[in-house]
């Protein structure tokens, strides 16, 4: 693609995008003004009902019962997913080649049958760039908005159902099953994927507020602790490949040469070097610091053994997803985000009940 001709996709990108935003403005907006209007109705009519007093002080009762960890990652699945949007308008993945766009991590070590999902979703890409990029940051803003303005509501329960719907497309079209199928999958690259991190946000967000004060934050709780017991268990497993030098360290490496933050390619170039020095010490300790922090928490139940799970998810995070990436076609934000957001959520949880 020449320069001219990348000139005219950007500005044809460009403005087709921004008025993208302004509908999805325009519909927040419209949105927004009607929750005032009807507020302000119902405020009229409660005055001039004879059990208005006894609404309100039912009303603010149910307010209390919400859970602080539910409104959490509510309101941060909603944002999550608008800085996602915001993150895929980015022209990089528009004025990418289609050669690029097949080197992407979720190629790696696929067997055939997820490669040549993955090829079919790259040419389907491929033919048309702008229209389905804007599709993708339009469906993204959308879920993000509907989370963030309809709590509780049909807006909000509507916004959890097409999140866990894109996120189901995502995951096998976009991030190929989250690399289960590679042969070796590691926590450190983000499987089982993205896409499952923010499935599992919203369907737990779809349960009511009663639900959240049993023990549904206690089954997330183990949930994660299970999920980082497997993750350490399979960085000893001999065939997943990983206590070699050049095993563990090129967990990194498609954090260098991927799509990623390119603001962090110092960090990571370090990281990668430290690893690629001591791989078999390094491999011990991202294998028996997962394991560690699941069995103390599956034995006690500590507030600060989520502050350690959430710091190393974060870690986890910037060094082996390089925190976001911005040419691929899968969650631009990575798996990091997602779960951190459940962990904050389970242990606050649990913090309250102490």
């Amino acid at each position: 693609m020449t320069s001219s001709q990348t000139q005219a996709v950007l500005h044809n990108y460009y403005g087709t995008l921004l008025d993208i935003v302004l509908i999805v403005a325009f519909l927040v907006a419209l949105k927004l003004a009607m929750v005032y209007f009807m507020a302000i109705m119902s405020r009229w009519v409660d005055e001039n009902a004879a059990s208005s007093a006894a609404q309100a002080k039912a009303a603010k009762a149910a307010r209390v019962k919400e859970p602080l960890s539910r409104t959490i990652l509510w309101y941060g699945l909603g944002v999550a997913w608008l800085v996602n949007g915001i993150l895929q308008m980015r022209a990089n993945i528009v004025i990418a080649s289609k050669s690029s766009l097949l080197h992407q991590p979720a190629f790696y070590a696929q067997p055939p049958w997820v490669h040549h999902l993955l090829q079919m979703t790259i040419d389907a890409f491929a033919a048309h760039p702008i229209r389905n990029n804007i599709w993708s940051v339009f469906i993204q803003l959308i879920i993000g908005s509907a989370i963030l303005v309809g709590k509780d509501k049909i807006w909000g329960k509507g916004g959890l159902w097409l999140s866990i719907l894109w996120s189901v497309f995502i995951w096998a079209f976009g991030e190929g099953f989250g690399r289960l199928f590679s042969g070796s999958p590691s926590y450190l690259h983000g499987s089982p994927g993205a896409a499952v991190f923010f499935v599992f946000a919203a369907v737990i967000l779809l349960f009511s507020p009663d639900g959240w004060e049993g023990r549904l934050p206690a089954v997330n709780r183990r949930m994660i602790l299970a999920y980082w017991f497997i993750g350490g268990l399979w960085q000893l497993v001999p065939v997943a490949g990983h206590w070699t030098k050049p095993a563990i360290a090129g967990l990194l490496q498609y954090s260098l040469h991927g799509p990623r933050t390119h603001a962090l390619d110092p960090s990571t170039l370090f990281w990668s070097q430290q690893l690629a020095g001591s791989g078999v010490i390094w491999n011990a300790v991202f294998a028996f610091v997962p394991i560690l922090l699941a069995v103390i928490g599956w034995k006690r139940r500590t507030t600060w053994l989520g502050v350690v799970l959430t710091l190393w998810t974060l870690f986890v995070w910037w060094i082996g997803q390089s925190l976001s990436a911005p040419e691929q076609t899968g969650i631009d934000l990575n798996a990091g985000i997602a779960l951190a957001l459940v962990t904050v959520s389970s242990w606050l949880w649990t913090a309250s009940r102490r």
